[in-house]
């Protein structure tokens, strides 16, 4: 066998491999109930064309709430192959029947090629947009399997949010909480996106709560009902570069009269109980963002995170450490840590669409009440109508089963 022909067959039997492994990942997600399912060698054709093999996608996942994650993988990286693959992946994102559905795509290679330069600087040159790519996410395999841990994260943050929110909810399986959690999402969607109730809203005769709530506070910041053209608006949202979800639920796109296009970005909590989950992450992540690596905050951080209760936190600080201390070096990042929190702004490493993940807008929905604030007046009335811990106005706690290796905050809800 030549050099060449055994080079092939080893390229071969590793994409096999990689492929396997892939395989295997989906299968254990399948079962733990992190996603619907996968599908591979999946082919599309170009909307308006019947050929049906213009693009070609090596693995796609559908998530929970019906929503896709595309995959194209290669043994190595490589320019003349990146092109092919770039074609396929922006074809499925831009041009294909589900396109309106993609939060996420991914090129996935070997973790060899975390050693390759020539891969390593193209990455670069994308993150500082410099050459382009459908995509930001270059991936070897080590950080997509980071990035199915933190979508899995998500997805348990979810579940307890749609547990919070629906006390006789018992154990159900994945696809109820994805369904139960993007159902208030669609509806929203659905209203806003209703032509009829813009014009009932515009001659001041809208009876939808949700609709009108949503727009009152639109059009109290920047331009007037009278001005609206047409509002379009997707639950379709863009993962975060490490696999989380961003804080925005629902992306609003509104056309005015005189040709300005304004998006506008929405959270949506759900809740009969006066807190509620709204963040979830590991303790390198707030000192990544709060950016105090090296510091002695970033060691109380990492002290909760072993010890994730007030009483375990308090007992378990070592000598020369309290909680006055933890609060005082907490002060200077009290604003950036409650809009980071709540709105997701800050992370700059995770955020690849800041103006459509980064969440300008909050609306609650309880048993009998709708609500919706910008998240600035909001942070700022939670500062000032909740009981403080830690110097911030939220519960800190940790996610279902994931004791020691996450801390989670829960928001209260005032209205």
């Amino acid at each position: 066998m030549s050099t060449h022909s055994q080079s092939n067959g080893e390229k071969n039997k590793a994409g096999r491999n990689l492929k396997d492994q892939l395989v295997d990942s989906f299968d254990e997600l399948i079962e733990q109930n992190i996603i619907i399912g996968f599908k591979s060698e999946e082919n599309f054709n170009h909307k308006g064309f019947s050929y049906n093999q213009q693009y070609l996608i090596n693995f796609i996942i559908e998530t929970l709430d019906n929503k896709f994650i595309l995959i194209n993988s290669s043994t190595s990286f490589r320019n003349d192959r990146f092109k092919q693959q770039a074609y396929d992946i922006d074809g499925a994102l831009n041009n294909s029947i589900i396109s309106a559905d993609v939060t996420a795509s991914i090129m996935l290679y070997p973790d060899s090629e975390i050693e390759n330069s020539t891969f390593l600087r193209f990455r670069e040159r994308i993150k500082k947009g410099k050459s382009f790519s459908p995509t930001q996410n270059l991936f070897t395999l080590s950080e997509f399997y980071e990035f199915l841990e933190n979508h899995k994260a998500s997805v348990e943050e979810q579940k307890n949010e749609t547990e919070e929110s629906d006390e006789s909810v018992q154990v159900k399986d994945g696809s109820y909480y994805g369904k139960a959690g993007n159902e208030l999402e669609k509806e929203v969607v659905k209203f806003l996106n209703n032509k009829e109730y813009l014009e009932q809203y515009k001659s001041d005769t809208c009876k939808e709560i949700l609709f009108t709530s949503i727009l009152d506070q639109l059009c109290n910041q920047a331009f007037n009902k009278e001005n609206i053209i047409t509002i379009k608006s997707t639950n379709t949202v863009e993962k975060l570069a490490k696999g989380g979800n961003a804080k925005t639920d629902v992306i609003i796109k509104i056309i005015l009269n005189d040709g300005a296009e304004i998006i506008e970005t929405l959270s949506i909590k759900k809740s009969s109980k006066t807190v509620v989950s709204c963040h979830d992450y590991k303790y390198e992540d707030f000192v990544r963002v709060l950016d105090i690596k090296g510091t002695k905050l970033e060691k109380y951080f990492k002290i909760f995170q072993a010890n994730p209760t007030y009483e375990s936190f308090e007992k378990e600080l070592p000598d020369g450490f309290t909680i006055i201390e933890f609060e005082k070096n907490l002060k200077p990042y009290i604003e950036k840590f409650a809009q980071w929190v709540l709105t997701g702004e800050h992370d700059n490493l995770n955020l690849t669409n800041p103006i459509k993940q980064v969440s300008r807008f909050l609306l609650v929905v309880t048993n009998n009440q709708v609500f919706c604030s910008d998240y600035n007046s909001y942070i700022e009335k939670i500062f000032k109508k909740s009981l403080l811990k830690y110097g911030l106005p939220f519960r800190w706690t940790y996610p279902s089963k994931q004791r020691g290796k996450r801390i989670q905050l829960k928001m209260p809800i005032v209205i």
